[in-house]
């Protein structure tokens, strides 16, 4: 047995496991029903460990929308002419590496995977193929036709068939068998589910194509073909699917439309929120620049007065110095030189003494 059998056997063994644990918590409730209520529980189990991984798919396609615009002017840019392909198929590869690499270049600038949307899908193939390797009916019953390999067939029969032998038997709201198909004549319930997974196929693609209004025309016209086909092909592999895989493709769908809902909510929302702060923050920046503008207009008009009071102030100082530094000849206004003050102090105490005397005589005289 190879490594990849190994693996392969062990990821069925392990989901017969959980279904056995399922059904066994659940048999006091839903007795028959058991083993469709195990299924549901193991596709929520799978979904629920996968929520982080959707999260991050949901904002890498928003920031793959967002980025839409940009992809557009690249694509002008680096515009390759599809003639080259045949006229000169090395300067036709030139070119489109090189739109590549720009590409690329916007994506590394902006943190965006481009492929980090299909991280679960791919995650669920596995458990998808491996849960349909469980459900599927033992081919012990092909043992007794001719030209077949016994061993091989007997190898199968052990690795496929006995693993729920009781899903053969198991019914569930009209589904005469789970390991049965809706071609089989599994029962009218297997029809209805049939049914219900085309239409919650359609719907959550059509609920993801709805937030990338900004892809291109060719690609909504590709978009809106898959819409479509999408469903009636899945649809015609659900008729020839055992119908316990049938109600995990349903469940997981139901669980993808509430999931998506939530997400696209919660993220808009965390959007809305970041718009507001930058807008607030550009509204910030806008007051700071009018503050200063203003601040520096009226700095730029006390500075004219300042500097008159200034010079008032120097003048008056002047004047001052001016004043009390002149004489009689310099007259108001000169500043005298070091010998005129001398001179102008001699002639005050001249004058003082003779108002002094002035003033003895005229006493002398009213005393007589």
């Amino acid at each position: 047995m190879t490594f990849f059998s190994q693996i392969w056997n062990g990821l069925q063994d392990g989901l017969s496991a959980i279904l056995h644990m399922y059904a066994n918590l659940l048999d006091p409730i839903a007795g028959g029903y058991k083993w469709g209520f195990s299924i549901i529980l193991l596709t929520l189990t799978v979904r629920l460990f996968l929520v982080p991984l959707a999260v991050r798919q949901t904002k890498s396609m928003r920031s793959m929308q967002k980025l839409q615009p940009e992809l557009k002017k690249l694509q002008k840019k680096y515009d390759v002419d599809k003639t080259l392909m045949k006229t000169d198929p090395e300067k036709y590869k030139a070119a489109k590496e090189k739109q590549r690499e720009a590409q690329m270049a916007l994506y590394q600038e902006h943190n965006v995977n481009p492929v980090g949307g299909c991280l679960p899908l791919v995650l669920q193939m596995p458990i998808f193929f491996a849960l349909f390797q469980v459900l599927q009916p033992s081919p012990v019953g092909a043992l007794d036709r001719i030209f077949i390999d016994v061993s091989e067939r007997i190898g199968v029969a052990l690795t496929f068939g006995d693993r729920i032998p009781e899903l053969t038997t198991a019914n569930f709201f009209g589904i005469d068998s789970l390991a049965n198909t809706a071609a089989g004549g599994a029962g009218i319930g297997a029809i209805a589910l049939v049914a219900l997974q085309v239409g919650t196929t359609y719907y959550s693609t059509k609920m993801m194509q709805g937030r990338n209004s900004q892809a291109a025309a060719e690609q909504q016209q590709a978009q809106k073909l898959m819409l479509y086909i999408m469903p009636v092909f899945l649809g015609w592999l659900s008729w020839t699917f055992p119908i316990g895989v049938v109600l995990y493709w349903v469940t997981t769908n139901v669980w993808t439309i509430g999931q998506q809902w939530v997400i696209f909510r919660q993220v808009e929302a965390q959007e809305a929120r970041d718009e507001e702060a930058r807008a607030e923050a550009r509204k910030e920046r806008a007051r700071a620049r009018a503050n200063k503008n203003q601040s520096g207009g009226t700095t730029a008009k006390k500075k004219p007065s300042d500097s008159a009071s200034n010079g008032r102030a120097t003048d008056g100082t002047a004047n001052g110095r001016a004043n009390k530094g002149g004489t009689s000849k310099g007259g108001p206004g000169k500043g005298g030189t070091a010998k005129d003050a001398v001179n102008g102090s001699g002639d005050d105490t001249s004058a003082s003494s003779d108002s002094e005397a002035s003033s003895t005589n005229k006493g002398r005289r009213s005393k007589r």
